[in-house]
């Protein structure tokens, strides 16, 4: 698809990948509109004023499905924040396949923790995307989907629209997503553990409490971790567009292609991170869980494959390297909550 002139609905997108995702639709030329509460974002999409059409709508208020009546026809949509499949339906009862365009789901790794690790495929020791499979027993399934609802719900909305005769989608599985503008205190966390030369837990933990058959916690000097940087979720969905059918029906995993340890994870960020500021040297702790929602997923999940989206699509992600280097010194400049809890601005060199 070209994307000049199209119109392209983004819901949500007020926060953190929404805008990056905004500015690569305009750059390629769609005509924008953007649709969310404006809660987070008051001023409306952060910055880009009458370049795009800010609509004001809570998506579980009765306003949502009237909106979509008097919306006309869409050539795409992005859709940020559906988390289950009442939140889809009125998508397709108000505007159909025809008027939806090519629908772009964002969904999450956490599918995986709706599934059948028994089926999981792995190429390169990376899971591949058809190890989306939930368990055939009743009674495991329930206690998959009660441990990860998130995950399981986000399954069975790829689920959904698959069988959604006539409508070209495509489903975005991003794993932990970090760069600029995260306010989700997960790298924030990480890098006041290292100004403050806290030891770093390694051992990968399940997200749940709860007992659940046949996942396993992880060792972090060998479990490969995957991220995504978000600007490079924004790349991937003008690249899913501008592909069209070809890349429809799917869903793809979106992540870095490096897949490190958690230890060579947090390493590289050390590395980064020393660059501005003087740390003491990095330590782990075995006996010590990783540091909470770092890694986000059970250890059977760890790191993506992300070949098909390169074949379908064209999409190639962001060096590792290179984007934990831009994430850091957008921390050490912006994060206000990291240079307040850390007294990072004795010692950095900013």
């Amino acid at each position: 698809m070209d994307l000049q002139g199209k119109r392209v609905l983004v819901l949500g997108g007020s926060l953190f990948m929404g805008p990056p995702t905004i500015q690569a639709l305009l750059e390629a030329g769609a005509d924008v509109t953007v649709m969310n509460r404006g809660v987070s974002d008051p001023a409306g999409a952060r910055g880009f004023g009458d370049a795009v059409t800010q609509v004001r709508v809570d998506r579980k208020s009765d306003e949502f499905p009237a909106f979509l009546r008097g919306s006309g026809s869409w050539d795409a949509i992005v859709d940020y924040i559906a988390y289950t499949v009442p939140e889809v339906e009125p998508l397709l009862a108000e505007l159909g396949p025809e008027k939806m365009g090519h629908y772009i789901y964002i969904s999450s790794d956490s599918t995986y923790m709706g599934s059948d690790p028994a089926k999981f495929v792995r190429e390169d020791g990376r899971l591949l995307e058809a190890s989306t499979v939930r368990h055939t027993d009743a009674a495991l399934h329930q206690i998959r989907h009660d441990s990860d609802t998130y995950g399981s719900n986000k399954l069975f909305i790829e689920e959904y629209l698959a069988e959604q005769e006539g409508l070209l989608w495509t489903a975005l599985r991003l794993p932990d997503v970090l760069g600029p503008h995260d306010r989700s205190n997960r790298q924030s966390t990480l890098l006041q553990m290292l100004v403050r030369g806290e030891a770093i837990g390694t051992q990968v933990k399940a997200p749940s409490e709860k007992a659940i058959p046949g996942w396993r916690d992880g060792d972090g000097n060998t479990h490969l971790v995957g991220n995504v940087y978000a600007p490079d979720v924004a790349r991937a969905c003008v690249c899913v567009l501008e592909a069209g059918a070809q890349a429809g029906g799917v869903g793809l995993n979106i992540a870095s292609a490096e897949a490190p340890t958690w230890v060579e994870f947090v390493q590289l960020v050390e590395t980064a991170l020393a660059k501005h500021v003087d740390l003491p040297p990095a330590s782990f702790d075995d006996g010590k869980a990783c540091p909470r929602g770092l890694p986000s997923v059970d250890a059977d999940v760890g790191a993506l494959h992300v070949g098909l989206a390169e074949r379908v699509c064209g999409w190639t992600p962001t060096p590792m390297a290179e984007w934990v280097a831009d994430t850091v010194a957008w921390a050490v400049k912006e994060d206000t909550e990291l240079l307040a809890n850390t007294k990072l601005g004795d010692r950095a060199n900013l």
